[in-house]
């Protein structure tokens, strides 16, 4: 790669990459390709998310079946009522999306529908400290739900924080309104969580678009090079 003055080379092809380029950036990303990429995304994640919060929702039915199992530290709300919510929240999104792939609506609102699941799940994740059982740590299936739900898809600006947010006011209603006596430690480790959870939700936004541009800057220039090469004889 060669720069010289406001050009940049790379493997023998050169474009402005000053003020025209960025306005030529901002535009894909402001363009109905651009939205499209992002819902055909969010509608493959939301799937991989909804099934792996299903699975949780399966396994803690199962697991609370064992002889294994212990008493619930707050039996407020029934365990078994929380984990049948996980599935009864995600099992239709499993289904949704898999009709949207075939069946395609307008971008814009697939990517609504996807987001309007996530939200459900960053909420149901603070219920999830009412799984907990005596000598388990609280926050293990918050932290495996919210995990997957900041890594996977792509969010615009704010709509990822409004995410983090959801889930870090729910599960701290949930703290103050049954007086649960958490450690300092488990209180720190948690809120650094929420931190790295938003620092990959803003990671995965730069690199989604990046190769999402990438992607689309080479499907152009192929396009150019096969109208450029003429009909083969």
């Amino acid at each position: 790669m060669k720069e010289k003055g406001n050009k940049k080379t790379v493997h023998g092809l050169s474009w402005q990459f000053a003020d025209e380029k960025e306005a030529v950036y901002a535009d894909y990303l402001a363009s109905e390709a651009f939205a499209r990429e992002v819902a055909s995304n969010n509608l493959t994640m939301g799937i991989a998310v909804s099934s792996l919060i299903a699975v949780i929702g399966f396994l803690g039915i199962f697991d609370l079946n064992s002889d294994y199992a212990n008493i619930s530290v707050l039996p407020v709300i029934a365990s078994e009522w929380v984990y049948l919510f996980l599935l009864l929240a995600n099992l239709p999104n499993l289904f949704l999306p898999l009709w949207l792939q075939k069946h395609p609506q307008a971008a814009e609102l697939e990517i609504r529908i996807c987001f309007a699941n996530l939200a459900v799940n960053a909420i149901l994740s603070g219920f999830t400290l009412y799984t907990t059982q005596e000598g388990s740590n609280y926050f293990f299936e918050l932290v495996l739900m919210m995990m997957v739900i900041c890594v996977f898809p792509y969010y615009k600006a704010g709509y990822g924080l409004s995410l983090v947010a959801l889930s870090l006011l729910m599960i701290s209603a949930i703290i103050l309104v049954n007086h649960v006596q958490v450690a300092w430690q488990d209180a720190y480790d948690l809120f650094l969580f929420y931190v790295i959870g938003q620092a990959c939700i803003v990671l995965r936004r730069y690199w989604f678009r990046q190769s999402s541009w990438y992607n689309y800057i080479l499907h152009q220039a192929s396009g150019t090079l096969f109208v450029a090469a003429g009909p083969m004889n």
